[in-house]
């Protein structure tokens, strides 16, 4: 199994959360899915390095209707 830059930083964001900032499992497993559908989004564009998103392109796909349907809609509740 391959495991890209982007890959890595999401499983080092992850664990972060759970050993630092001490976030329930329920949490942290809504945070993975929405994690594992923004990465396979980015992978359709093409990204696969976490240098590659620079902050004008992440407001770009933040307005993307395709990548709003990806997030779980309690994760945009709780981030209201």
């Amino acid at each position: 199994m391959s495991s890209t830059p982007l890959d890595r930083a999401a499983r080092g964001w992850l664990d972060h959360l759970r050993v630092e900032r001490g976030l329930s499992p329920h949490t942290l497993k809504a945070y993975g899915r929405d994690i594992s559908r923004y990465l396979t989004y980015l992978a359709g564009l093409g990204v696969r390095d976490p240098k590659a998103i620079d902050e004008a392109y992440d407001r770009v796909v933040h307005g993307d209707v395709r990548y709003r349907v990806v997030i779980d809609t309690a994760t945009i509740g709780a981030n209201a």
